[in-house]
């Protein structure tokens, strides 16, 4: 069983983008206990709200037993334990450009590659912070337009991660 890092994502683009790589890379899956293997529960992960022109609500339905993957990363899953059903899609006011930001997991680390090519794919600039407590260490980096343009993996400074780490208990 791998570690996990654990963090956020943030997602920047145009509104269209936005929602067309949520629908098409967040996927639900189950187990089929009879099959042995993870199957596909078909729909939409995320419910849409957009009655304003600054703000689109995104709600994750709850359901038991399944979880959310984020399809073209190597293991990459939509963070659904956190209890938030709703998040916010905010606009900039003085552009067309959409910021989302989301829970994630990702086995082992961040890839900046499945990150590079979700990017250079949907047209969206991404932003991930992730702490992975097992190994101590934490990381961040950004993705725009398909580049990566800065980045820092930071492991403990003291030999303390409890003071060093802003999230200690996060990952694993």
């Amino acid at each position: 069983m791998p570690n996990w890092c654990e963090g956020t994502v943030g997602i920047r683009g145009r509104t269209d983008d936005i929602l067309k790589f949520l629908n098409e890379e967040f996927v639900r899956y189950t187990y089929d206990v009879e099959k042995h293997e993870s199957v596909e529960v078909p729909g939409s992960v995320f419910k849409i709200d957009d009655d304003s022109d600054m703000t689109i609500w995104l709600t994750v339905d709850d359901v038991a037993g399944t979880w959310i993957w984020i399809k073209d990363t190597q293991l990459a899953f939509f963070d659904d334990d956190q209890n938030v059903n709703d998040f916010v899609m905010d606009k900039d006011k003085s552009s067309d450009i959409w910021t989302l930001r989301l829970p994630i997991k990702q086995a082992w680390s961040f890839r900046e590659d499945d990150w590079m090519a979700l990017s250079s794919k949907y047209h969206l600039d991404f932003n991930l912070f992730g702490v992975e407590c097992g190994m101590e260490f934490m990381m961040e980096f950004q993705i725009v337009n398909g580049e990566y343009v800065e980045g820092k993996l930071t492991n403990t400074k003291t030999g303390n991660w409890s003071w060093d780490c802003p999230f200690p208990w996060m990952g694993g």
